[in-house]
């Protein structure tokens, strides 16, 4: 077999000698002993599967769109990597694709196969909170110089500043086009480029196109893992406060329902998961929770992040809610494409409806209701019994002294003036109190204040867009790929893996995981002879 230039591991530098040699729109044809395997993306998924079938015998050749492999994966867990995740149940991830990736986990893909996986590099683990698994150095750049070190001793070529535009059969092979005219002909190709979030570090949605010539079906791209846009007049002054809450969300009153999906004739629903009852700011029966995480909260001048509400927007992502933003987001409108470039929308066809949901009181969309426990380690009685305690101790002080031991004086404040007036009951108000900012009077009052302070609500507008998302909810339906290899079945010998597909993960190491998995499987039937 003709020797490859191989990449020395962390140069950043790549290898344009060799097999994969391409220029000037020719095809160069190399045979070797195992079929030659294309990767298209140097992500997470596409590292693993350049990875796994050099090691299954291939003749692999990475393309990378950017100046270089892995920036997402540099990014991840604030530049830590978590890796993966000890508790990963079904209900972790979300999308048509939820069951069939979680039944590929099952088979052998799980937590253990990410601890050995990494072993095998040289990489060590940790787990943080004996949960979230880490390298035990705690870097990002620790797992991607493994990788890369790996992919230079198998003799990989990686090939960076490689945009693929479109891939086409010629005879039982493929020829894959980049942009400037340059080709590369493979026996298999595994396209790993992600979906739409976070394109600073190389995801802009492009990979799509490569597969809806071959009749793919595409579910919408929303963003998701991203922050929350809340209502301003609930929010005013709160920019950087942090503290440590549950938040909720609520459904909107109707109209609202989540989108839909038109599949081969068949309408799905692909909403939040099934609502639980809860209990309302009065202590009776109040509207079901959709979901709920506790966690530290940070307020910006949009709305509020943190990993709950990061979390909370992956249950709003199938509303398609997005921002109006300056990178151009707007509202989704659902649906399936079957034609045309998702990423530039030109051609394209969708199915299915958008959302209206209800009205914010600016006349603004509202997805949803945020409700924020402030005091999640209390009751409402336990926490209305700590107060009467607190005025008892100081009779005659006001609410705002009462307050100020307990939560941040912005927040304490705004909370008053907010109840400073009797409001209508209505699932997005708030009860209100009988002695706004006086002196606490009633064991009621004392009630009612504790009722606010554990259920404390904001109108959800919409969601940050795909450049602040850390994950694409949408993306390629698994119906068109069989799950035992992850090949096509509409075009055999060509593969996907990792956000490119219909599946999204929560925070935790669930999306990685799934990177890793997915990438093993692709690149390693990829290679099967």
């Amino acid at each position: 077999m003709e020797r490859r230039a191989a990449m020395s591991a962390g140069t950043g530098a790549s290898a344009d000698a060799g097999a994969a040699n391409i220029g000037d729109g020719a095809v160069r044809e190399k045979r070797a002993k195992g079929p030659r395997v294309l990767v298209i993306g140097g992500g997470a998924a596409g590292l693993t599967a350049a990875v796994c079938a050099a090691r299954a015998g291939a003749d692999v050749v990475l393309a990378e769109r950017m100046d270089r492999v892995g920036k997402k994966l540099l990014a991840t867990g604030g530049g830590r990597c978590n890796l993966s995740n000890s508790s990963i149940e079904l209900q972790n991830y979300h999308g048509a694709g939820a069951g069939p990736a979680f039944s590929i986990l099952e088979r052998g893909y799980g937590f253990s196969f990410t601890r050995g996986f990494f072993l095998s590099l040289g990489v060590p683990t940790a787990l943080e909170d004996e949960t979230r698994l880490y390298p035990r150095t705690f870097l990002a750049s620790t797992v991607l110089d493994a990788l890369r070190a790996e992919l230079a001793r198998l003799g990989v070529s990686e090939l960076c500043g490689r945009e693929a535009l479109s891939v086409t059969r010629r005879g039982d092979r493929f020829a894959v086009r980049f942009r400037g005219g340059a080709m590369i002909a493979a026996d298999r190709v595994v396209v790993a480029t992600g979906g739409k979030a976070s394109p600073v570090f190389g995801s802009n949605g492009g990979g799509y196109a490569l597969f809806l010539p071959f009749g793919h079906r595409l579910a919408e791209p929303a963003p998701a893992l991203t922050q929350l846009r809340l209502a301003p007049q609930g929010i005013r002054g709160l920019k950087g406060v942090r503290l440590r809450a549950g938040i909720a969300l609520l459904p909107t009153p109707p109209p609202g329902a989540p989108r839909t999906q038109n599949v081969s004739g068949a309408t799905r629903a692909s909403g939040p998961a099934k609502a639980t009852e809860t209990l309302g700011a009065s202590g009776a029966s109040g509207p079901a929770e959709l979901y709920r995480e506790n966690g530290e909260l940070l307020f910006t001048d949009y709305g509020v992040s943190g990993i709950p509400a990061l979390n909370l927007s992956l249950r709003l992502a199938p509303y398609g809610v997005e921002a109006e933003s300056g990178s151009g987001g707007k509202s989704g409108t659902g649906g399936v494409y079957s034609g045309g470039n998702p990423a530039t929308g030109s051609d394209g066809h969708a199915s299915g409806s958008g959302v209206g949901g209800g009205h914010a009181s600016g006349g603004g969309r509202v997805m949803g209701v945020a409700s924020v426990d402030l005091f999640p380690e209390y009751t409402n009685r336990e926490l209305a019994q700590l107060l009467s305690e607190q005025a008892t101790a100081r009779p005659g002080a006001p609410l705002a002294e009462i307050l100020g031991g307990f939560l941040h004086k912005r927040v304490a404040a705004l909370i008053l003036a907010k109840v400073s007036c009797p409001l209508p009951r209505t699932p997005q108000s708030q009860p209100s109190l009988a002695e706004p900012n006086g002196a606490v009077g009633s064991d009621a009052v004392l009630r009612r204040l504790a009722a606010i302070l554990k259920d404390w609500r904001h109108e959800i507008t919409g969601t940050m867009g795909f450049d602040s998302a850390q994950v694409t909810y949408g993306g390629l339906l698994f119906e068109d790929f069989d799950t035992a290899t992850l090949e096509s079945k509409k075009a055999p010998g060509l593969y996907a893996a990792g956000e490119i597909l219909d599946v999204a993960g929560d925070c935790g190491g669930y999306n990685l995981q799934w990177a890793w998995a997915s990438g093993h499987l692709a690149g390693s039937s990829a290679a099967a002879v």
